[in-house]
């Protein structure tokens, strides 16, 4: 879906930037969500772990977390490192944002993201919001996001996480550590 309104384009749901008449582009951003069938407090206190979200989130797709100072550091399943800025941990909103600094593998030259957790008739509707540039690139991080959605849903569903002391553990892993960031 395209749509020009006063010299503006905006484009389509799966990734929507705009350019202004004199062809300027703004961001890509990917918008994507799911309901988990647990309480929102249950998602949110998953989320907000962010040591932790090899154990809670993602067990199958992060092999370890660590935090060092204002960042986490993801090691994946190949060795493979990423380092994220907590930007805020908001418990009152129920949100998590931060921004990939280092590590990334897909050829963006900006990444910032949120989770936002609200109550769905008792349920937990997980938001994810990524901010992307290049804006060309909205649709392969469309991909990533849903896939990663249906992760965490079926990991918090299924109440499975790795156990503490786990194979990808270690002293100083950063698990069950809260960033101490609160915005």
């Amino acid at each position: 879906m395209i749509a020009v309104v006063d010299g503006a384009v905006a484009v389509g749901s799966d990734g929507r930037w705009t350019f202004d008449a004199e062809g300027r582009s703004w961001m890509a951003t990917v918008r994507a969500e799911v309901v988990v069938d647990l309480p929102p407090e249950q998602v949110w206190e998953a989320v907000a772990d962010v040591g932790a979200v090899h154990r809670r989130l993602l067990p199958g797709r992060v092999r370890d977390a660590r935090i060092e100072g204002d960042a986490r550091i993801l090691t994946m399943p190949d060795g493979w490192q990423v380092r994220e800025v907590i930007v805020a941990v908001d418990h009152g909103l129920r949100r998590l944002a931060y921004a990939v600094a280092d590590g990334q593998r897909m050829p963006l030259t900006y990444h910032h993201a949120s989770f936002q957790v609200f109550d769905e008739e008792g349920r937990g509707r997980l938001v994810w919001v990524t901010d992307v540039l290049p804006h060309a690139m909205a649709a392969v991080v469309r991909g990533v996001v849903e896939r990663g959605l249906a992760e965490i849903k079926q990991t918090l569903e299924s109440g499975t996480r790795q156990p503490l002391g786990g194979p990808s553990e270690g002293p100083g892993s950063g698990a069950g550590q809260s960033s101490g960031i609160d915005a």
